[in-house]
């Protein structure tokens, strides 16, 4: 089932194995595929709403934050997408449809 045709947690709610009862009680990571930065991210969104918007990046220790944060915070979606079949768009695509959706 894709993704962008019905919601993730929408799959999973009626998904054969909550049906069966067969649902592991267990934790999930989901995002969309692909890797990003919050620079990336944040020149995604000017470049798709067509604003002309220099976005200038900072290192992790220039924002100022009392959380200790890892280095790498990437989730891995492999166990929910293979234990639930699901079909993981990019998320520069949801973030398209997002936009798409609130403008």
């Amino acid at each position: 089932m894709d993704i962008q045709s019905s919601p993730a947690i929408l799959h999973i709610i009626f998904s054969d194995k909550l049906k069966k009862k067969s649902f592991p009680t267990e934790i999930f990571h989901f995002s969309n595929l692909g890797e990003t930065s919050w620079f990336d991210f944040a020149k995604e969104i000017f470049k798709l709403a067509n604003l002309n918007c220099n976005v200038n990046p900072i290192s992790a220790d220039q924002y100022p934050t009392p959380a200790i944060r890892p280095q790498n915070t990437t989730l891995s979606k492999e166990k929910i997408k293979n234990h639930f079949s699901l079909k993981i768009p990019l998320w520069q695509k949801s973030l398209q449809e997002c936009l798409k959706e609130i403008t």
